[in-house]
């Protein structure tokens, strides 16, 4: 199941999605291999890189 909160009872398109989404990992699993190393050299190449973080806005108190 991708995002999404966990129902008791998923919806008929939710299952048929999770069915095709399975099915398509089955009939390519040399797919699935090439885009997990992809992703493993993204993520090792970025660890090196400097991410700049967000700044947390604090407003000024004037007294």
């Amino acid at each position: 199941m991708r995002g999404g909160v966990r129902t008791a009872h998923p919806s008929l398109a939710s299952l048929y999605g999770a069915l095709a989404e399975h099915e398509k990992a089955q009939a390519y699993p040399e797919a699935i291999e090439a885009a997990h190393a992809d992703f493993a050299a993204l993520h090792a190449r970025s660890q090196g890189d400097h991410i700049p973080q967000p700044r947390h806005h604090v407003p000024a108190v004037n007294p």
